[in-house]
């Protein structure tokens, strides 16, 4: 049947982050076609998107996908199509590409909840999500709380060791509960409407039916309330910072873990970025910087540097922390010496 490509892509990318590149659980590393929905599911993260292709089996992720790709550059339909054993791709007569189907289906995704009652929430828990994931680690290297999001129905936090943030918001569930950082932020930046929870998993919904369940912990989470009850010397951070953020948010943007460090001195801000593999930027101001706080030193992701500067620019500043309030947004991070 004809698919529109642009859609297809779309919906194939907001399924990555349920793959697994190891393919620890056979299949893992493979879209599956299923009940009249694409799904991926790696253990820690199962997402599942509807579709109206008539096809029932499993094929490879990475090469569907990146095929899929290249012919939206070209075409804006294609015919895609089960026969036999192969999932048949057609754009023209001349152009077409097949791909092994394994009609057999071992993921095991009905280890996942099913949800039942969901609960609808508002922009606000999107944005919350967004702004605090990137204060959780991605690797466990001190604690297993480290790389978790702590939801509750005030508030959802995380903690890296380094930085902090709470973002006070209500939120429609019984409990409180953890959620891997490495699983959830793949949901960061979708349109969620409606969330329910069940008995090992938290699911998230999207307007489109887009399905993202992550599965949740019960672990105790550490009271971090006295690290918001800094107190220290108010300071008005540059105005220039949420300018400067885009000279060096080139290399940042596309990892969650890389940063930008913030250098502050009298009068002068530099900021800078190092990226894995991708390369580095460096950005310093001498001029326009109002700045009469003691030197400090910073890190901080892009997305916080701009919730930060639209919401006001007052931090509090201790002996080795500094701390900002933005609206419903807290955050803190550790300072180094210039």
């Amino acid at each position: 049947m004809k698919t529109k490509l642009a859609t297809l892509v779309e919906q194939l990318e907001c399924l990555v982050p349920g793959l697994s590149p190891r393919a620890i659980v056979e299949q893992s590393d493979h879209f599956v076609f299923k009940d009249k929905h694409i799904i991926t599911f790696n253990e820690e993260v199962m997402i599942s998107v509807p579709t109206e292709l008539k096809v029932r089996g499993t094929t490879p992720a990475d090469q569907f996908l990146e095929q899929c790709r290249k012919y939206n550059r070209k075409f804006e339909t294609v015919d895609i199509r089960q026969i036999k054993n192969e999932l048949v791709m057609r754009a023209s007569k001349d152009v077409q590409s097949a791909f092994a189907l394994n009609k057999q289906i071992n993921l095991p995704v009905e280890e996942v909840d099913t949800p039942k009652k969901w609960k609808p929430v508002g922009k606000e828990f999107a944005e919350a999500l967004r702004l605090v994931v990137s204060c959780a680690a991605s690797t466990v290297e001190l604690s297993f709380m480290l790389v978790c999001l702590h939801i509750t129905p005030e508030y959802i936090e995380a903690l890296d060791g380094v930085q902090s943030a709470r973002y006070t918001h209500p939120v429609p569930v019984d409990g409180e509960m953890l959620v891997r950082k490495t699983a959830i932020e793949g949901a960061a930046g979708l349109h969620i409407e409606a969330i329910c929870v069940t008995k090992a998993w938290f699911h998230m919904k999207t307007d489109s039916g887009l399905m993202y369940s992550c599965r949740r912990y019960i672990d105790k989470y550490k009271n971090i309330d006295a690290f918001f009850a800094t107190k220290g010397k108010r300071v008005l951070l540059p105005d220039a910072l949420g300018m400067y953020v885009d000279f060096a948010n080139t290399f940042a943007k596309q990892n969650p873990d890389d940063y930008i460090t913030v250098e502050l001195a009298k009068n002068e801000m530099t900021f800078k970025t190092v990226s894995q593999g991708r390369g580095r930027s460096m950005a310093r101001d001498r001029e326009t910087v109002k700045y009469n706080g003691p030197p400090l030193t910073f890190s901080i992701s892009p997305a916080l540097v701009r919730e930060i500067m639209s919401r006001g620019n007052k931090a509090i500043i201790t002996k080795n922390r500094l701390r900002v309030v933005a609206g419903k947004l807290q955050y803190l991070t550790c300072l180094g010496t210039v």
